[in-house]
């Protein structure tokens, strides 16, 4: 129904029927003015397929939810376009048997329409029961995925754990697209309809802490996880004890595997400095520098503890996503000093600026600009001696 009829059936009603018509406008312009053409969009995918499958040697995608997912990592601009395809296709009132059969029905005719396009794109049977049972790994052997995936990020490529869900769905299935199922299986079993943005933010980490738990099971070297729980609740001050009996129950490592990984990070601190300092050498750098000087701590021991004053300096070091202050100006002269210390420039402010203000005496320098409620400030004398007794 176009805006001008839906206008006219609605004249003098609810306000809210003319803002939704409004909106409706609105939003179909900014489709319209916003997103790739359906042409543009078939090129786009095409040419991921072709750099996937072709040059790449990659096996077919045979799910939409699957290419979908892959093209919309590498083009976000596609999402309008695959969101077209479910909205026409009513993939979102299909039941389970329907929706399986749709989403291979809807994947094989994306390759037909980049097929038309552009003939060196494979084509797969729609009916070949090999394709067909391609993507359906059992639990089981999904889990195996996801522990190698997971051991080998952790292990060769030293990163650090990921506690969102969704971050950890999109990193695993871009790497193995089979795993879409396997995480949508656990989504879904967590019942997600109908929650408030609130527990979907608990969910989206809960899930990611179940997903290290299961594969923690399978391969007990994959500890990223538990070594964080472990630092945790040690910085918690928890007992010897309990941290052992967590890593009995496979949530924390031991104890003595914890004094060990603590050691590693203090001796390793040293290099992740400067390895950090090298890759933002570049970059402008913000030192903070907290000082803390607790000078109010009782020196006067007591029948069960004594204490001293604390003293504690904390670095913070911060890069900042611009470039630094150049060494050299445009010209090429340094902008630093190379004397260091130039003795002729101090003798220089000595002489022009300082000895000038030295000169003066106080009444000449301040009788006129200070107050007399001031001067009066300046010469009282406080008296501390009850609150230092004290």
């Amino acid at each position: 129904m176009c805006l001008t009829c839906y206008n006219a059936i609605v004249v003098n009603g609810s306000s809210t029927y003319v803002e939704h018509a409004a909106e409706w406008a609105r939003v179909l312009k900014r489709r319209r003015n916003d997103n790739l053409s359906m042409s543009e969009s078939i090129s786009l995918l095409t040419n991921i397929i072709f750099e996937r499958e072709v040059i790449g040697n990659d096996p077919h995608i045979v799910t939409f939810s699957q290419l979908k997912l892959i093209a919309e990592d590498k083009n976000d601009q596609l999402s309008f376009f695959f969101n077209e395809i479910e909205e026409m296709a009513c993939l979102g009132r299909k039941n389970e048997a329907e929706r399986r059969a749709l989403e291979r029905s809807l994947a094989y005719q994306c390759y037909l329409m980049c097929w038309n396009q552009y003939m060196a794109i494979p084509l797969w049977n729609l009916r070949d029961e090999s394709t067909a049972n391609e993507d359906n790994l059992s639990w089981i052997d999904c889990v195996n995925i996801l522990t190698k995936l997971l051991y080998n990020r952790e292990k060769n490529e030293q990163e650090p754990v990921i506690y969102s869900f969704k971050q950890l769905r999109k990193e695993m299935v871009a790497k193995e697209f089979r795993l879409s199922s396997f995480f949508d299986s656990i989504y879904n079993a967590s019942l997600p309809e109908n929650r408030s943005s609130k527990y979907l933010d608990k969910l989206n980490k809960k899930l990611a802490v179940e997903c290290y738990v299961i594969c923690g099971n399978q391969n007990s070297k994959l500890i990223a996880f538990k070594k964080d729980i472990s630092l945790f609740v040690d910085l918690m001050e928890v007992s010897t004890e309990a941290i052992d009996a967590l890593s009995y129950a496979g949530i924390t490592i031991s104890r003595r595997h914890l004094d060990r990984e603590k050691s590693a990070i203090a001796d390793n601190y040293p290099y992740k400095v400067t390895l950090y300092l090298k890759n933002k050498k570049n970059n402008a750098l913000v030192l903070n520098v907290d000082d803390y000087h607790n000078i109010h701590t009782k020196r006067t021991p007591d029948t069960c503890s004594t204490s001293s004053a604390a003293h504690m300096t904390t670095l913070l070091l911060n890069s900042v996503d611009s470039m630094a202050i150049p060494r050299v100006t445009p010209n090429g002269i340094s902008i630093h000093n190379p004397k260091l210390i130039d003795s002729d420039l101090i003798c220089t402010f000595l002489d022009s600026y300082y000895m000038g203000r030295m000169a003066k005496t106080f009444n000449d320098q301040l009788y006129y600009e200070v107050s007399l409620d001031k001067k009066l400030e300046n010469m009282t004398l406080h008296k501390y001696d009850d609150r230092i007794k004290e």
